[in-house]
């Protein structure tokens, strides 16, 4: 099973297409679809305050986050919000009558549009669902870590053992 996640990885890493349908799957397990859908709100919000505080139009904006959110479902939502906003709807409606954007996050943007800080009131999205992310993995890294620490534990009383018990056999 490592060897196919590894192989997985590296064609996703490798080619595009590839790298789709590995979003596409991660998305529909339980747990570890949660996280990444708040990973790429946090990533869809971060691009769009950053370029919104560089001075890119928002309709240039919108197509180039749609571009690097990395998940079809989004870059739909992302280009449906983009037409919405030339239409003069604004964006947090498209964005909420898509359904893949968490309800926090669209009022936080909808207060940002309604007081002209919307680049801000993004970056405090971003900084929330980054946050949440990390939470949520946390737990996951604790026996990641502890399994590391006990190798490195195990190979080096193993070094140990190969140098001291030849001088010890020898006296």
């Amino acid at each position: 099973a490592g060897i196919a996640i590894a192989v997985l990885v590296l064609l996703a890493s490798l080619i595009p297409a590839v790298a789709r349908l590995v979003y596409e799957a991660m998305v529909m397990i339980p747990y570890i679809g949660h996280v990444w859908r708040k990973l790429f709100v946090a990533r869809f919000a971060r691009v769009l305050a950053t370029l919104q505080m560089s001075g890119v139009p928002i309709l240039d904006s919108m197509d180039i986050v749609a571009r690097l959110v990395g998940h079809r479902k989004y870059e739909d939502a992302i280009n449906k919000a983009r037409a919405g906003i030339r239409e003069g709807v604004g964006l947090s409606g498209p964005l909420k009558d898509s359904g893949l954007f968490p309800q926090l996050g669209i009022q936080m943007g909808s207060a940002g549009e309604e007081t002209g800080k919307l680049d801000q009131m993004l970056l405090k999205i971003a900084d929330y669902y980054d946050a949440e992310v990390e939470a949520a993995l946390l737990p996951a890294r604790v026996p990641g870590i502890l399994a590391v620490v006990g190798l490195a534990m195990l190979v080096h009383g193993l070094i140990l053992y190969f140098i001291i018990s030849p001088i010890l056999s020898s006296v």
